[in-house]
């Protein structure tokens, strides 16, 4: 075949390919591994959180808050740029040419990944007032009305996640 590209491979390279593509798919094993852990435990600690936030995102919004108590105490505007601390300050310099942050850590969230440019920042606000009134609700150990508080956001977005 002239028109073909490379080479054909040997068997030492084949062999390096393989134990690359292994070491990848044990990767994903042990990431799928760690989300399944962390999905009971955000079922115990914070159904409606994590139902709102996903399991992904709620885990790294306790973390970035440093517990589930202290993120209680947030206001959701904080809740909403939690993760975009340096997009902040650089605003606060400089207010003319940096613009504020409309979110951080929930940037992430199918809701805002799937709304329209110039909605997403609307999206962030009523995500992070839902994920305030979940989070307290965990915290206090409230009923859970997680799919409750999902709908809603569904519904005034009219975007499925």
């Amino acid at each position: 075949e002239k028109d073909a590209l490379g080479t054909d491979l040997k068997e030492k390279d084949v062999s390096a390919i393989l134990l690359l593509a292994t070491q990848i798919n044990n990767f994903y094993k042990l990431k799928k591994h760690y989300e399944t852990y962390l999905e009971g435990l955000e079922k115990e600690t914070c159904p409606n959180f994590s139902v709102i936030a996903g399991v992904t995102i709620a885990a790294k919004l306790i973390s970035h808050a440093g517990s589930l108590k202290r993120l209680t105490e947030m206001p959701a505007s904080t809740i909403q740029i939690l993760g975009a601390e340096k997009a902040l300050f650089r605003h606060m310099r400089n207010k003319r040419r940096n613009l504020p942050p409309k979110y951080g850590l929930i940037h992430e969230h199918q809701l805002i990944q799937k709304s329209r440019d110039k909605m997403q920042g609307k999206a962030a606000r009523a995500l992070a007032d839902k994920l305030s009134i979940a989070v307290r609700i965990d915290y206090f150990k409230g009923k859970f009305i997680g799919d409750k508080l999902k709908k809603g956001l569904v519904d005034k977005f009219k975007i499925q996640y």
